[in-house]
Parts: structure tokens; C-alpha cells; sequence
């Protein structure tokens, strides 16, 4: 497909432009193309008889006043949609990649997504998605904020206000999942609640309420 300018007369035909999408991963594993160093993919490009314009994004150094998710976006005006952003389970592949093989770009990716949520939810003044704190959401998204810190403090990649943040997201969630006023008692709303619980303790055990809520979640399953 890359040779389909040989076959199109950009005066009558039209003129196209190719987009190569290059993540880096395809289902596990880089793609071809991802494994070539940048000037020689270039190369490559040219010699298909384009000219290549580079567009690098990411979630790397992103100003701490600058939010690269609007946590209250509906594009599907769908309830359900809302709810499973401010859940964060969309980090699932993103950290069960760190899990196996540490890699350092899939938690960096998720410690930016958390940051920036906590920032959004902790820091500001602005409105929040009626989610932000609905009971199973909460349950939901506190393993995540416990993982990405104990990963990150563990590989030293959060710098001292950062740290402070998480730290506070995570005392936050534990908090709110420990409080019978916020407990979904008796459907599985509560046993998610519960199992955030439990597992937010494990993660961060050195938490001076760890052991409480560990045994509180464990009383209430």
C-alpha cells in the first residue's frame, strides 16, 4: 500500500495521505516498523516516494496545571461511559505490562492518567463527574491508585508534590471505602467497595490505617 503513489496522478486522481500510526505495539509485541530506528524509517519513507512528517504525542511532561483528560467529556452520551472513565480499569493493560516485563513507559502512562485525576479531583475547585465519588467507581479505582504509587515510589519516578498527591488520593479512597456512610451493604456494589478496600490495603500496607481497613474489608465480605 505504501507504493499506491505510483499508481495515482495527484492532479486527477486526487492527492493521499498516508498515516502511519506508529505506537509502537500491535497486540503484545512492537510492530516491524516500531523496531526501526527513526532516521531510517524516514529513509525507508523516502524511498517510497514520500515525504515524512514527523507528529510525536504522549503523555510525558504534562504541566501540572494542564489536564489531558476532561474527566467530564460524554462522547457517547452514555452513562455507562462516563462511569468507566472515573474508574481508571482502562489502566488494566497499561500496568499489567509494568507487572511483567517493568516497563517504565506503561507506568509512566498510568502514573500521569492517575496524577492527572487526582489533580482534577483533589486540587480543583472545578465540577465533577457524578462518578467521581460514586461508591463502586471508588471501590474500582483505589487498587490503581495504590499500585502506581508503590510502583512508582519502588522505581523512583514521582517527584516530592506528586508523591504527596498520590499519597493523599490513596489515604482519600481508603477512607471513603472504610466509612459505613458510603457502604453499599448487602449487593456487589459493596463487595467491590470491599475488595478496593482490602486490596488498596495490600498495596500500600505501611498506610497507618492498612491493617484496619484489610480487616474491615475482610469482616464486612
Amino acid at each position: 500500500s505504501w507504493h499506491s503513489n505510483k499508481f495515482v496522478d495527484r492532479e486527477t486522481d486526487g492527492r493521499v495521505l498516508p498515516i502511519l500510526h506508529l505506537n509502537g505495539y500491535k497486540i503484545a509485541n512492537p510492530t516491524v516498523l516500531a523496531r526501526i530506528p527513526e532516521d531510517e524509517l524516514l529513509s525507508l519513507m523516502r524511498g517510497y516516494g514520500h515525504e515524512p512528517l514527523v507528529f510525536t504525542a504522549g503523555f510525558q511532561q504534562i504541566a501540572p496545571e494542564t489536564h489531558f483528560l476532561n474527566w467530564l467529556q460524554d462522547p457517547h452520551g452514555s452513562r455507562s461511559w462516563r462511569y468507566e472513565l472515573q474508574t481508571l480499569t482502562w489502566l488494566k493493560e497499561a500496568l499489567a505490562r509494568h507487572a511483567a516485563s517493568r516497563d517504565a513507559e506503561m507506568l509512566a502512562l498510568a502514573r500521569d492518567a492517575v496524577l492527572d485525576w487526582a489533580r482534577a479531583h483533589l486540587r480543583s475547585d472545578a465540577e465533577q463527574s457524578e462518578f467521581a465519588w460514586y461508591d463502586m467507581a471508588v471501590g474500582l479505582r483505589a487498587p490503581y491508585v495504590g499500585y502506581v504509587l508503590r510502583a512508582c515510589l519502588a522505581e523512583e519516578m514521582l517527584g516530592k508534590e506528586d508523591a504527596e498527591l498520590l499519597l493523599e488520593a490513596a489515604e482519600r479512597h481508603g477512607g471513603f471505602l472504610a466509612d459505613g456512610g458510603n457502604y453499599a451493604a448487602g449487593n456487589n456494589h459493596g463487595l467491590f467497595e470491599d475488595e478496593g478496600l482490602y486490596l488498596l490495603a495490600r498495596q500500600l500496607p505501611a498506610l497507618p490505617a492498612a491493617t484496619a481497613w484489610r480487616e474491615l474489608a475482610l469482616t464486612r465480605m
